[in-house]
This record gives C-alpha cells, sequence and structure tokens, in this order.
C-alpha cells in the first residue's frame, strides 16, 4: 500500500468485517453500489436472523450484557426477575442486541436496591411494548420517576466524564455545587 504522500510500500495485513441490511449484489448489479467493492468484500458471509427470530438467544445475551456492564458501571445486580425474564424474552427487539444492551445499562443505572433486575428497573418499551410511549407502567408517581431520570442522567454523566465533577456538571448544564447536592440526595457513590 502507497500512504498518500508516500514514497515507498507500506506492507499491511487488514480483514474488513461489514453488516449490511440491504442486498448489495442486487445493488451492485443495478449501478448502486460499486461491484468491485462488493467483490472484495463478498469473501464470506454469515445470515444472522435479527433478535426477534432467535428468542433463545435473548435470556444468554442479557446475561452477557449484565456482567460486562456490571463491571463497567461498579453496579451489582443479582441476575433477572421471573417477570423482568418475561418481558425480556417478550419484546420484538426492533434494535436487535444494542437496544438489548443499552436496555441493561438504563436498569443497572436505574437499579436502587440490592437484588436481581426487575420490571420496574427496565424501559417501558421491554415491559410494555404497545404503551412505550404513554404513561409508565411501573405504576410509580411522576415525582418518583423524574427523580429516578434525574438520578440517571446524573450517574451516566459522571460515568462519561470519569468521575470528574467539573466535567459532569457542565454536561448536565448545571452548577458543581448543585451537581455535589444532587449526589449527596441520591447517595450516588462515585466509587461503587
Amino acid at each position: 500500500m502507497h500512504r498518500v504522500g508516500g514514497r515507498g510500500m507500506v506492507p499491511v495485513d487488514v480483514r474488513v468485517v461489514a453488516a449490511t441490511h440491504r442486498d448489495l449484489a442486487a445493488m451492485a448489479k443495478a449501478g448502486e453500489f460499486r461491484e468491485d467493492l462488493y467483490w472484495r468484500l463478498d469473501v464470506l458471509k454469515i445470515e444472522l436472523p435479527p433478535l426477534r427470530e432467535r428468542r433463545e438467544d435473548i435470556l444468554p445475551l442479557a446475561e452477557r450484557f449484565l456482567a460486562r456492564l456490571s463491571l463497567q458501571l461498579g453496579r451489582r445486580a443479582e441476575g433477572f426477575s421471573p417477570q423482568a425474564r418475561e418481558a425480556l424474552r417478550g419484546c420484538a427487539w426492533p434494535g436487535n442486541a444494542r437496544q438489548l444492551a443499552n436496555a441493561i445499562e438504563r436498569a443497572l443505572v436505574l437499579k436502587e436496591a440490592p437484588g436481581p433486575i426487575g420490571l420496574g428497573e427496565l424501559p417501558a418499551e421491554v415491559t410494555a411494548p404497545d404503551r412505550a410511549s404513554g404513561p409508565a407502567p411501573t405504576g410509580r408517581a411522576l415525582a418518583d420517576l423524574v427523580r429516578a431520570l434525574e438520578r440517571e442522567q446524573i450517574v451516566l454523566a459522571l460515568k462519561r466524564a470519569r468521575g470528574v465533577k467539573s466535567a459532569a456538571a457542565e454536561a448536565l448544564g448545571i452548577s458543581r455545587p448543585t451537581l455535589d447536592r444532587k449526589i449527596e440526595e441520591y447517595r450516588i457513590d462515585l466509587f461503587e
């Protein structure tokens, strides 16, 4: 390979992994995708059906995400309640594994009590997909939901800022003293 502006060859060994939901062969035939690029990519095809068609994979994936995210976030959960497991299995997962991972991360952030993740920590699109844009299915008062959301956003901002409070406060659009007060109010442990 020649670098731009370079004079000599640079040896490289590259593997490309690409994913798409489009029919690239048909697009290449129609002139909508470069045929030479298609043939470079078409070495090994792996057809992977969407998560909704692989229900048996949902709970093992959820448990894997829970283990990984628990370490990343420094938060523990003892698996999933039976109701949460049923909700996870019953969701259509239009966002596939990425949506599942996001739901698990949100549940960990919102989790306040020890024990397994329950329905109350899972997002509405998982627990009641037909009512996801409507009222929250947890039956909690609006003030409780607002507090849970505020706590979640503070924890996420602190995580993204790697514990630097001034950076987290700036990202949240609040002052550092306000952030300190909220950390104390919500009993957020920076070293969890």
